[in-house]
């Protein structure tokens, strides 16, 4: 009896316990985490939009690669 009143005063007035130190600092970790990942997504969508605009100003890769040897074909040619 007088153990359990001693060991709730001592924890009443001291620090938290490890466990709910190491509890609150994993939720933290968490929530850190899913903010980040929830960032990512983002910054992964605004470029992807981005890459679509810029893909549809100029001509893809295959395309420029084509005219350019087409012409230098011709050359080769003459």
């Amino acid at each position: 009896m007088d153990r359990v009143a001693m060991g709730l005063t001592a924890r009443s007035t001291s620090s938290p316990t490890k466990t709910q130190s190491r509890k609150r600092e994993k939720r933290r970790e968490h929530v850190s985490k899913s903010i980040q990942r929830r960032e990512r997504k983002e910054w992964i969508r605004q470029r992807c939009a981005g890459m679509h605009k810029r893909t549809e100003k100029r001509p893809t890769a295959i395309e420029q690669t084509l005219s350019s040897r087409h012409g230098r074909v011709g050359r080769g040619k003459e």
